[in-house]
């Protein structure tokens, strides 16, 4: 569990998100996101973009233009932050847990683009 003002560890959480809360006193507090939770808030967005991806025709009008939802291309663009975050010249994460499900996602996100392409 996550406790407010924790540093982020990255082997355990998200460097790029952090979650930000305002306490009753008007005070803000933020958290760090663990891998696993950041995987499965992403994967919600994948999932709410396939509606939108199911009506679009690929390739787009007989072009080598690739679409798809404005979800799946932000969870794309939210995990190559991430990546430049962790290789950063310099920067030692260290073995990562709970990492899988991210990694999972990463890699369905690169095979649906690879077979569309």
């Amino acid at each position: 569990m996550t406790q407010p003002g924790e540093e982020s560890d990255p082997t355990r959480h998200l460097l790029s998100r952090r979650r930000h809360e305002r306490r009753p006193d008007g005070t803000d507090v933020s958290y760090p996101i663990p891998l696993a939770e950041g995987a499965e808030l992403r994967r919600a967005v994948v999932e709410n973009g396939r509606k939108t991806e199911a009506r679009l025709e690929f390739p787009v009008g007989g072009t080598s233009t690739v679409a798809f939802s404005r979800g799946r291309a932000t969870v794309a663009a939210d995990l190559l932050e991430e990546l430049a975050l962790r290789l950063r010249p310099g920067f030692a994460v260290g073995p990562v847990t709970d990492g899988a499900a991210l990694a999972d996602l990463a890699e369905e996100i690169a095979s649906y683009l690879h077979r569309r392409t």
